[in-house]
């Protein structure tokens, strides 16, 4: 599995830690094939991973993905795209760029980490720190 092959390598550098991602293919599976739950238990098994997540992604898929996590023993990192899709054959980005997307909610499902993948901006970034800190990260 794709998990195994990334602990193999990392196993033969056992000075560095590491953070893993992986991409999805749909709101379940990661795009080789296994779960996200069975492919993140996994390369948390190892001492050396010190965060995995989910990497360019549409971020209506986040939720779920995140939902389907059972108890999970790394810091989980979410790097969700624009919204917009990549149409390989002709080169472009296609559909709408979402308005922004809940890391609250994010948060309360279990995400530590947050950062814009493709076609998001500073400006992404910037809206998702705001958001946190006005809605999670304050104590009440």
């Amino acid at each position: 599995s794709e998990a195994e092959l990334i602990l193999d390598l990392l196993s033969a550098y056992p000075q560095l830690q590491a953070c893993i991602s992986f991409s999805c293919s749909d709101q379940q599976h990661i795009a080789h094939g296994q779960t996200l739950a069975e492919a993140i238990s996994r390369v948390s098994e190892s001492p050396q991973v010190i965060a995995a997540g989910i990497n360019c992604l549409a971020p209506e898929w986040v939720t779920p993905l995140l939902e389907s996590l059972d108890d999970p023993q790394v810091p989980i990192m979410v790097y969700p795209n624009s919204g917009e899709a990549w149409v390989a054959s002709e080169h472009s980005w296609q559909g709408e760029k979402c308005g922004g997307f809940p890391v609250t909610e994010w948060y309360d499902r279990g995400a530590r980490l947050f950062v814009g993948f493709c076609r998001t901006k500073v400006q992404t970034i910037s809206h998702m720190l705001k958001e946190l800190e006005q809605n999670s990260l304050n104590p009440s």
